[in-house]
């Protein structure tokens, strides 16, 4: 693990704040630092995000069925839809991603 993670830190800090690819990995880490599952971040959408009161509403989540495929679903649970307030360093990040179009 210990190899992995040290791969990983390379791998982010040789990345240059002009590669779409840093600015990808910024963002991830700033999101997943809100406690969402996997499942979760990958389910978002920009409408799921509230700009004025810094929220993200986790209102799906994308899955692997048992034959392979994925698929958007609904959380299992009523605690599965929930509001997340993320920071003012989290909507920063967000609004400098380039496909975001709305702000």
């Amino acid at each position: 693990m210990k190899g992995r993670k040290k791969g990983l830190t390379r791998g982010i800090n040789g990345l240059s704040e002009t590669d779409p690819r840093g600015k990808i990995i910024e963002l991830i880490n700033h999101i997943t630092h809100t406690g969402m599952r996997q499942g979760e971040l990958l389910g978002l959408i920009w409408k799921d995000i509230d700009w004025i009161n810094r929220q993200i509403h986790v209102q799906r989540q994308l899955q692997r069925n048992p034959n392979g495929s994925l698929v958007f679903s609904e959380p299992k649970t009523a605690a599965g839809r929930r509001t997340i307030v993320i920071s003012p360093t989290i909507i920063d990040s967000l609004r400098k991603h380039p496909e975001e179009k709305e702000v």
